[in-house]
């Protein structure tokens, strides 16, 4: 039986697991959906096994930088098509 780690609080999760999964969704080559973190490892090896082609590999810092810029410019995207 596999055992669960807990954790005292959200900044020790994170510290311990600082490789994090981003899902970047695009379909035809445009941003369909808000970037997200989909999963997060201890590893950068634990983390490849998991990737699909729509997602990358980043540390905690790059995801937050990468994830603001994706979601601010998928906002601004749908505002101008919407009109």
């Amino acid at each position: 039986m596999k055992t669960q780690k807990m954790y005292s609080s959200r900044e020790e999760f994170e510290a311990k697991n600082n490789i994090v999964v981003v899902e970047r969704p695009t379909y035809q080559g445009n941003k369909c959906a808000p970037a997200q973190i989909v999963c997060s490892y201890r590893t950068r090896k634990q983390a490849e096994n998991a990737i699909n082609y729509q997602s990358e590999i980043m540390t905690r810092k790059q995801a937050k930088k990468f994830i603001n810029r994706w979601n601010s410019e998928f906002e601004v995207g749908n505002l101008s098509t919407n009109f």
